[in-house]
């Protein structure tokens, strides 16, 4: 299996359309490459981050992250540590 055959897999099975992340421990799973390459095996345990459409997502090197709105251009909520 590839990761875009998972990643159609929850979306039929959760209804999820919006748009939404495959992580492995600190690794994004994307693109065509297989369960494999991406280092799964049987057992292992992958996180989804969602976001609404209307909230863009930051990181910096200082140590934050904050969500933003797209409508208002806003921060929504700031995370530090």
């Amino acid at each position: 299996d590839r990761v875009v055959s998972l990643r159609q897999k929850l979306v039929h099975t959760l209804g999820m359309v919006r748009r939404f992340r495959l992580l492995a421990g600190c690794c994004v799973l994307s693109g065509n490459m297989t369960l494999e390459e991406a280092g799964l095996c049987d057992g292992c345990s992958l996180q989804l981050v969602w976001l609404p459409e209307d909230v863009f997502a930051t990181a910096s090197t200082d140590t934050t992250a904050a969500f933003w709105s797209l409508e208002t251009g806003e921060r929504v909520q700031l995370f530090e540590g």
